[in-house]
């Protein structure tokens, strides 16, 4: 009888499970957030909800295009995440719901700056791959994250 020694996890599949937990959180987040606009009522947050769902779902579109553009969403998102904390600071009413929803949104953005950071592995690196993917809409460049 023997034993069998289970395989050391490697670095990649290591990488990888964080990398979908990470896109997971996001998502989550983003959605969490969504649902809090939604309760308020009023156009402008059914607006910002609407922003919400449809960046968090082109977080997790499969598919080969979806990977290889997956960096719209994540800075869509970002961008999105700092107008909303932004409309909030300037216009927003403070009670609890209000800091909720911009805490989420502060961690949404930290979220995803560590995606990005591990998904290209500089904001240069990351330019680098915007360029190339409007430049060349067609290349096959293979997806990184």
């Amino acid at each position: 009888m023997s034993l069998s020694i289970p395989a050391v996890p490697s670095a990649t599949n290591r990488q990888e499970r964080i990398a979908v937990a990470l896109r997971i959180g996001i998502v989550v987040m983003a959605l969490t957030t969504a649902a809090i606009h939604v309760s308020l009522g009023g156009m402008l947050f059914l607006l910002n909800a609407a922003g919400f769902a449809v960046l968090a779902a082109g977080m997790i579109v499969p598919g080969d295009f979806a990977a290889r553009f997956r960096w719209a969403p994540r800075l869509g998102l970002a961008g999105f995440s700092a107008a909303t904390i932004g409309g909030w600071v300037l216009f927003g009413a403070r009670y609890e719901m209000g800091y909720l929803a911009t805490g989420i949104e502060v961690a949404i953005i930290a979220f995803l700056v560590v995606d990005l950071v591990q998904a290209y592995g500089s904001p240069l690196a990351l330019t680098r791959r915007v360029i190339h993917d409007l430049t060349n809409p067609r290349s096959g460049a293979p997806a990184t994250a």
